[in-house]
């Protein structure tokens, strides 16, 4: 470290940060510290990217400040400083406050990272507890320059005494910002004019007595503004340390308490939903020169200018807003829709791809002089179906009206977009869909995934167009997604092989790969259910999915390769659409499985953050990785919601569809303050696999009671509740009110799905009773980091009405013993065979099943039993 030279004014004259409680957050994780190991938070201007060992670097949009930004501590025992990261040992980790504890034998230092709420700027508050003279050492590289592509030059860094804080600065002042403490004792020097390759350097000297009562505190401040503002800024975030602290505990405590939550008897689930509605509210960034809108992802950018994806993505943007709107951030997705909707590009209406945020600031025009900007093909109908998602969930038809003109350029992007007339996007015409890199979109004329985002925009159209009265769009947009849905079947479907293909190729052949990508066109119910039988096999089975998420493509394939970007490697978006897709076509089992894999990521690598995909081999994130990526995140509340759940509102129409796929180990869930237009929706469903009061000798009766109570302005709500039951049941009553009620009733061999519809003013109780069949409890995979799958797969449980027969297939590894829990409230199956069955009292029963087969693969088999 360069030499310090120590200012004259005493420490003692320095301005104090008293002590303010750090409360514990009802969601706070934590764990030993690791090194290389993601830690960071956002604000809407600002943000700290780093590791839990303490190192940082520090962003005002666009501007990268700082990096490599380290505490050391020196204590008289010791000539050299002791690096803050061989001592770290802990790190705590909530959404309003993150702290990393130093740990030593003379010392521990608390380090909170406060990343304000509207400001561009970083606060560092050290709780300093010492047994002898202690000063700390902070050291930082300078940067002031902005994102990449862009860039400045002339930025130099001095240490101003009088203030005791650095200033970065550059030769036209345009973009400054001031580093410092006013407990600081003096600061390194540097070759004037000149960024310095050398660290900059300030020393704390620490007065242990006033350090039982204050902070020491350390603000990074700045941005594109002229130096008084960032000063005025420097003194604010000062001053008002616990000011700023307590406006993100209580926008905390707003994303936790009002907006929706689930509560559930998987508690890890709840809580990883929680934590999803942390990660999304970072993706709000505001930008200077561009506005607000959702950026893709966070991540160290070291040396460079890249800080993960921490830029404008289109299509990452509306695949969040469907996880966004079911928990209400309304305002969030609003600001992703419109940020697209100001980028969108004038002469055909494309929707933009990705937008740097330094796209004002580049030499040549970011829009047109670089590829990027427009490449992808899926933006713009992602955009229209986003656009359609927000208007159901919320009815605010004012935007939709608004937002005409744009959504009239997109579909006129959509359609001339066909350059073979099968109605249908292509990427041929319009650019890239599911792949960007790898031999699987070699001579790639149009992809699975680009084409199901296609044709459910066409559905999107037709639906706001008809309701907002401009019936002659109506009419074109619906006849053409019946006619582009028929297509999407007759090109992709392999008669064959009977399975859904990847890709329609140049010169009208098929790429037959077997991958996740039809999991999209199945979230929008676009396939037929019995055509895609082998393709859900596969997306429940290890093909397509490892213990820890869904690869993109089939591990059997040739081009397989587990660190593959697009070939191998594990995706948390792609497993959101994965669980979504299984949880449309009855395949609940291998669901629950998919979003448990994305939801345990939450707490396996960087704490409360969602990784952009890991290795197809082994439980680990690669290399390369972006730690922080919220199309992961996402991908927690829309399966959720979507899927598990089965929440469909129609707020325009005033109505909600409540579909829920609940596992059999479930006897409860209650969902919080679900949005619905102006209308807010608690719900609480219990289930009891005996009817209550029952004693023995009754008929055995299962019963599901569903209690809604609606709030808000809105109308009454028209609901309609279709709970899905286990294979071989059969309703016997439903209830509303305690009053007898009219039933649909649907029976396939998944199971019977009653109907039942009632209007919401205030509140509502719907009770289904019915005779159970043989439910099979989910299996929830807990590999540890590092492991291969090992895990039992459920590929799916089916009754046969006719022989009275269960079939229940999995798959496991060759030569493996595994268990698999039933609940039979009847009494104890019978005629097993594929298993032994071993009873447990209660009406459950758990299966041994070894599965037959080489040790070094999966293995199917198939377990049969029958009714008691």
């Amino acid at each position: 470290m360069c030499a310090a030279a120590l200012s004259l004014v005493p420490a003692s004259q320095a301005q104090n940060v008293a002590k303010f409680e750090i409360v514990r957050s009802p969601i706070q994780l934590q764990g030993p510290a690791r090194p290389k190991v993601y830690l960071g938070g956002a604000g809407r201007e600002s943000a700290f990217f780093g590791y839990e060992t303490g190192e940082f670097e520090a962003w005002a949009w666009p501007v990268k400040l700082l990096h490599e930004f380290e505490l050391g501590f020196k204590i008289p025992d010791y000539t050299e400083p002791i690096p803050g990261r061989s001592v770290a040992a802990r790190v705590i980790v909530r959404p309003e406050l993150m702290t990393v504890v130093y740990s030593h034998a003379a010392f521990t230092v608390s380090q909170h990272f406060l990343v304000p709420l509207h400001e561009p700027g970083v606060i560092i508050l050290l709780e300093v507890d010492a047994v002898r003279p202690l000063e700390i050492v902070a050291s930082f590289k300078a940067d002031l320059d902005l994102m990449w592509p862009a860039g400045i030059g002339g930025q130099y860094a001095i240490y101003d005494e009088d203030n005791r804080r650095f200033l970065l600065s550059e030769s036209r002042r345009e973009y400054n910002a001031y580093v410092g403490s006013p407990f600081a004792t003096g600061g390194s020097t540097h070759p004037a004019h000149a960024a310095p390759d050398a660290p900059s350097v300030f020393h704390v000297s620490v007065d242990t007595a006033r350090a039982r009562s204050e902070f020491v505190p350390i603000v990074i401040a700045g941005g594109v503004m002229p130096r008084d503002s960032v000063a005025a800024l420097y003194t604010r975030l000062l001053t008002d340390a616990q000011g700023y602290y307590s406006e993100r505990v209580e926008h905390a405590r707003w994303l936790r308490e009002d907006l929706a939550s689930v509560t559930s008897p998987d508690s890890e689930l709840d809580l990883a939903l929680e934590w999803a509605k942390v990660n999304l509210d970072e993706s709000h960034a505001c930008n200077p020169d561009l506005g607000c809108g959702i950026v893709a992802g966070y991540g160290p950018s070291g040396r460079g200018r890249r800080p993960g994806f921490g830029w404008f993505f289109g299509g990452d943007a509306s695949i969040n807003i469907l996880g966004i709107l079911p928990y209400g951030d309304f305002q969030l997705a609003r600001a992703g829709l419109d940020f697209q909707r100001a980028n969108q590009r004038a002469e055909d209406g494309k929707m933009p791809h990705e937008v740097t945020q330094s796209a004002k600031r580049t030499r040549e025009d970011w829009y047109k002089d670089f590829p990027y900007a427009y490449y992808h093909a899926d933006t713009t109908p992602y955009w229209i179906l986003a656009l359609w998602r927000y208007w159901q969930q919320t009815g605010d038809s004012a935007f939709v009206r608004e937002s005409w003109p744009a959504l009239q350029n997109a579909y006129r992007w959509v359609i001339e977009h066909d350059s073979d007339g099968d109605l249908i996007v292509d990427n041929t015409a319009g650019g890239l869909g599911a792949v960007e890199v790898g031999a699987l979109g070699a001579g790639l004329h149009q992809d699975i995934y680009l084409a199901g985002v296609s044709v459910e925009s066409l559905r999107a159209v037709a639906d706001m167009a008809a309701a907002l009265g401009d019936t002659e769009l109506a009419q074109r947009a619906a006849e053409r997604f019946e006619k582009a849905r028929a297509n999407l079947e007759r090109e992709y479907f392999l008669p064959d092989s009977d399975i859904y293909a990847f890709g329609v190729l140049e010169g009208e052949t098929t790429n037959p790969a077997l991958t996740v990508w039809p999991a999209t066109a199945m979230s929008f119910a676009l396939l037929d259910g019995g055509r895609a039988a082998r393709n859900l096999d596969a997306l429940a089975s290890h093909r397509l999915l490892a213990d820890w998420g869904a690869r993109m493509l089939d591990s059997d394939h040739e081009l397989f390769g587990p660190l593959e970007y697009n070939m191998g490697t594990v995706w948390g978006f792609v497993t959101g659409f994965a669980s979504w897709a299984l949880y449309n076509y009855d395949r609940p089992h291998a669901g629950y499985a998919a979003l448990y894999a994305n939801a345990r990521s939450t707490f396996q690598f960087a704490l409360g953050r969602n990784p952009e995909l890991m290795s197809g081999a082994f439980f680990r994130t690669l290399d390369t990785t972006v730690p922080h990526q919220f199309f992961a995140t996402s991908m927690i509340p829309t399966p959720l919601f979507r899927g598990l759940l089965g929440l469909s509102a129609d707020a325009p129409r005033n109505s909600l569809l409540f579909a829920p796929n609940l596992p059999a180990d479930w006897d409860m869930v209650a969902i919080s303050d679900y949005p619905v237009g102006a209308s807010r929706l608690d719900i609480e469903v219990t289930h009891s696999w005996w009817k209550p009061g029952a004693t023995e000798g009754d008929p055995p009766t299962a019963q599901l009671t569903a209690r809604f109570q609606r709030r808000g302005d809105g109308e009454p709500l028209h609901l309609r509740f279709a709970p899905a039951l286990p294979p071989g049941s059969e309703v016997t009553q439903a209830l509303i009110d305690g009053l007898a009620a009219p039933i649909e009733v649907t029976t396939t061999a998944a199971g019977q799905r009653p109907s039942i519809s009632v209007t919401v003013g205030d509140d509502a109780v719907i009770t289904i009773a019915y005779r159970p069949g043989i439910a099979v409890i989910p299996r929830r995979p807990h590999p540890p980091v590092g492991y291969v799958s090992a895990a039992l797969r459920i590929i799916s449980h089916r009754y046969d009405g006719a022989t009275g027969e269960y079939v229940l297939r999995v798959e496991g590894l060759g030569g493996r013993e595994y268990g698999i829990d039933l609940v039979s409230p009847l009494g104890t199956p019978r005629d097993v065979q594929g298993a032994t069955l071993q009873e447990r009292g209660r009406g459950e029963h758990h299966l041994r099943v070894t599965i037959d087969g080489p040790s070094d693969r999966y293995n199917e088999s198939t377990i049969r039993f029958k009714n008691p």
